[in-house]
């Protein structure tokens, strides 16, 4: 194993490990609550029809039971969960990079073979002395040592934005069945649409980095390919040019975090109505008098004040 690798495994292997466990915990804690509140939701809503104090159309009603019994499947179901959320956010960015390159490698160990492939070229660069005169082997040193930071400049940045990306992906994914439950309610939906939106940007993030980590490996054969072809004193010439690859790839993998905010901020919308009609937020509004509806005369309308207040 590696630098990049056994950096990896250090900083995120067991988090993510912990992920399943800790997701697991906290459905085992919103179970019983979320049953408790259903229990009581159907008591006040049945007893108020009973009594007359509200009017429902049977199949708003309907829609309403369906909705609550989506939400608890999805949010406190494990299989369900983790086949939808966890594998997504954390195998999807993998499967996308090995469809672009038709490999089986994951994002961090095709990083860690590019960091290997640069370190390994700097290296026989830096110990190419034979035959040569003294002028060409500090050539190919300097050469060398340029290298090294050009890998330095691409590999880095972009380990460090998979690294945080995961990181964050594996709290929002521990603490998922809470904010799903909550976009049941008028008022928490809000948290559930935030919720979402950071889910789908740091797995922007990530997919974005693999790809200018995709570029970056082909930029770097083709710059290989020159190198082998190349005398020492031209060598040195292609310094500036590959320190300026260098650098516009470590500029590229920074301005992700921007591009995947402005992906998911063109989404954002979208994301919003489909949280209004799936899973329906509000469903509580007819048990709240205060509420004013879109209908007249309907759940929280005129009508509806009337008959609470008979």
């Amino acid at each position: 194993m590696s630098t990049i690798a056994s950096m990896h495994a250090l900083l995120v292997t067991d988090i993510v490990t912990a992920v399943s466990g800790l997701a697991q915990q906290t459905m085992g804690w919103l179970r019983p609550i979320f049953i408790n509140l259903v229990v009581i939701y159907l008591a006040l809503t049945g007893y108020a029809l009973w009594a007359g104090k509200i009017e429902i159309p049977l199949n708003e009603l309907i829609s309403r039971l369906i909705r609550i019994a989506a939400v608890s499947t999805f949010a406190l179901t494990w299989s369900i969960y983790s086949d939808h959320i966890i594998d997504i956010a954390f195998h999807g960015p993998d499967e996308v990079l090995s469809g672009i390159t038709g490999s089986g490698n994951d994002a961090i160990n095709a990083l860690d073979g590019l960091w290997e492939r640069i370190t390994d070229t700097s290296e026989e660069k830096f110990d190419e002395n034979s035959g040569m005169s003294i002028s060409q082997a500090l050539e190919n040193k300097i050469l060398g040592v340029m290298l090294s930071i050009t890998g330095w400049l691409i590999c880095f940045p972009a380990f460090l934005i998979i690294v945080a990306s995961q990181l964050v992906s594996a709290l929002l994914i521990i603490i998922g069945p809470i904010f799903i439950v909550a976009s049941l309610f008028r008022r928490s939906s809000r948290y559930t649409e935030a919720w979402v939106n950071q889910l789908l940007t740091y797995f922007m993030l990530y997919v974005l980095i693999i790809l200018v980590e995709h570029l970056a490996a082909e930029i770097f054969e083709q710059m290989h390919l020159r190198l082998e072809n190349k005398a020492a004193l031209a060598q040195l010439g292609f310094i500036s040019e590959m320190l300026l690859v260098g650098l516009i790839m470590m500029g590229v993998s920074l301005m992700t975090p921007f591009l995947a905010g402005g992906l998911v901020g063109v989404t954002a919308p979208g994301i919003q109505n489909a949280l209004r009609f799936i899973p329906g937020p509000g469903m509580l509004r007819h048990l709240n008098p205060s509420t004013p509806s879109p209908r007249p005369g309907g759940p929280g309308g005129s009508g509806y004040l009337k008959k609470w207040n008979k």
